[in-house]
């Protein structure tokens, strides 16, 4: 390897680092220590990274595992303790009083409201509805907008101006400007796959 490629590598690796640690913030030392510790050459750099990588998304998959067996578990526990409540209450209500007083509490039966069963949505009229905030459809606005970017962009094989003004009036009337939208910048990704 000649010195001004070495230089050139280490300069880049450099410029790397200084990167990794906008990325990493100010705040966590720990994790670009542990990034950039001993490396020297790009092939180890780029090795920890995918390293890191690796662990950090196995460690969320993990965790939305994790996360759906506590919601199992929540919702096993809730439906547990309505039964239960079911059952307390078929007792309560045959005592004097619909009343029971115990160490651990007070227990005191009590007649609710029956509850709405829905049987056909699209039936109910639209006083009983509770209105939603419209949510915006980023996909379609995106779509939109690049697409009038691509068309923007082949403006510059018209031959002439006039047909750039009457081509450009074309894309202002398919595909108008959205107003309090732009495209932002677009972001490099990587795909690992196992080797």
């Amino acid at each position: 390897m000649k010195e001004s490629d070495a230089s050139n590598g280490a300069i880049k690796l450099q410029s790397d680092i200084a990167h990794l640690k906008s990325l990493c913030g100010e705040d966590d030392f720990d994790l670009l220590a542990d990034m950039i510790e001993g490396e020297t050459d790009v092939d180890r750099f780029i090795g920890k990274m995918i390293e890191i990588i690796q662990v950090d998304e196995a460690d969320c998959e993990g965790l939305k595992i994790y996360q759906r067996k506590l919601a199992d578990r929540k919702k096993r526990l809730e439906e547990r303790a309505k039964r239960l409540r079911t059952l307390l209450a078929s007792v309560v209500t045959e005592l004097p009083g619909r009343v029971y007083r115990h160490t651990l509490a007070h227990v005191r039966a009590f007649d609710v409201d029956p509850r709405i069963i829905v049987t056909d949505e699209s039936a109910i009229p639209s006083a009983y509805w509770i209105p939603q905030d419209p949510k915006l459809n980023e996909t379609e606005m995106r779509k939109h907008l690049l697409e009038r970017q691509t068309q923007i962009e082949l403006l510059a094989e018209c031959r002439t101006e006039d047909e750039k003004r009457a081509r450009r009036t074309d894309i202002d009337r398919d595909f108008p400007d959205i107003a309090g939208v732009s495209l932002g910048n677009g972001e490099v990704s990587v795909r690992i796959r196992g080797a």
